[in-house]
């Protein structure tokens, strides 16, 4: 299961470098990342991508799982917030609006 998550990351780079702009290989590579345990590669994946494409409400979701996982509240409120403030119909946003109660 783990080799093919890193033959995945492989290929999502080299689709990252072919294609920069594009959202897709770039939030399915963080989502790798967690599947293999790299956090630290996770969170720079989905902040690179939350840079590029500001309105990727997944990413920043994700982002904050991870920072709630490192005990990193803080941060993962922010992104949170954000989330709540900007993207009210967000599909996932009763989940936003839990975790952030149990920050509290």
């Amino acid at each position: 299961h783990k080799k093919l998550y890193q033959d995945a990351i492989r290929h999502l780079k080299t689709a990252i470098i072919d294609r920069p702009e594009a959202t897709d290989p770039r939030y399915n590579l963080g989502l790798a990342y967690v599947e293999v345990k790299n956090d630290e590669s996770a969170i720079q994946t989905f902040d690179e991508l939350i840079k590029l494409a500001p309105n990727h409400w997944d990413a920043y979701y994700s982002q904050a799982q991870l920072f709630i996982k490192e005990k990193k509240e803080g941060q993962a409120k922010s992104l949170l917030s954000t989330i709540k403030a900007s993207a009210p119909f967000y599909s996932k946003i009763e989940e936003v609006n839990a975790l952030l109660i149990s920050l509290n």
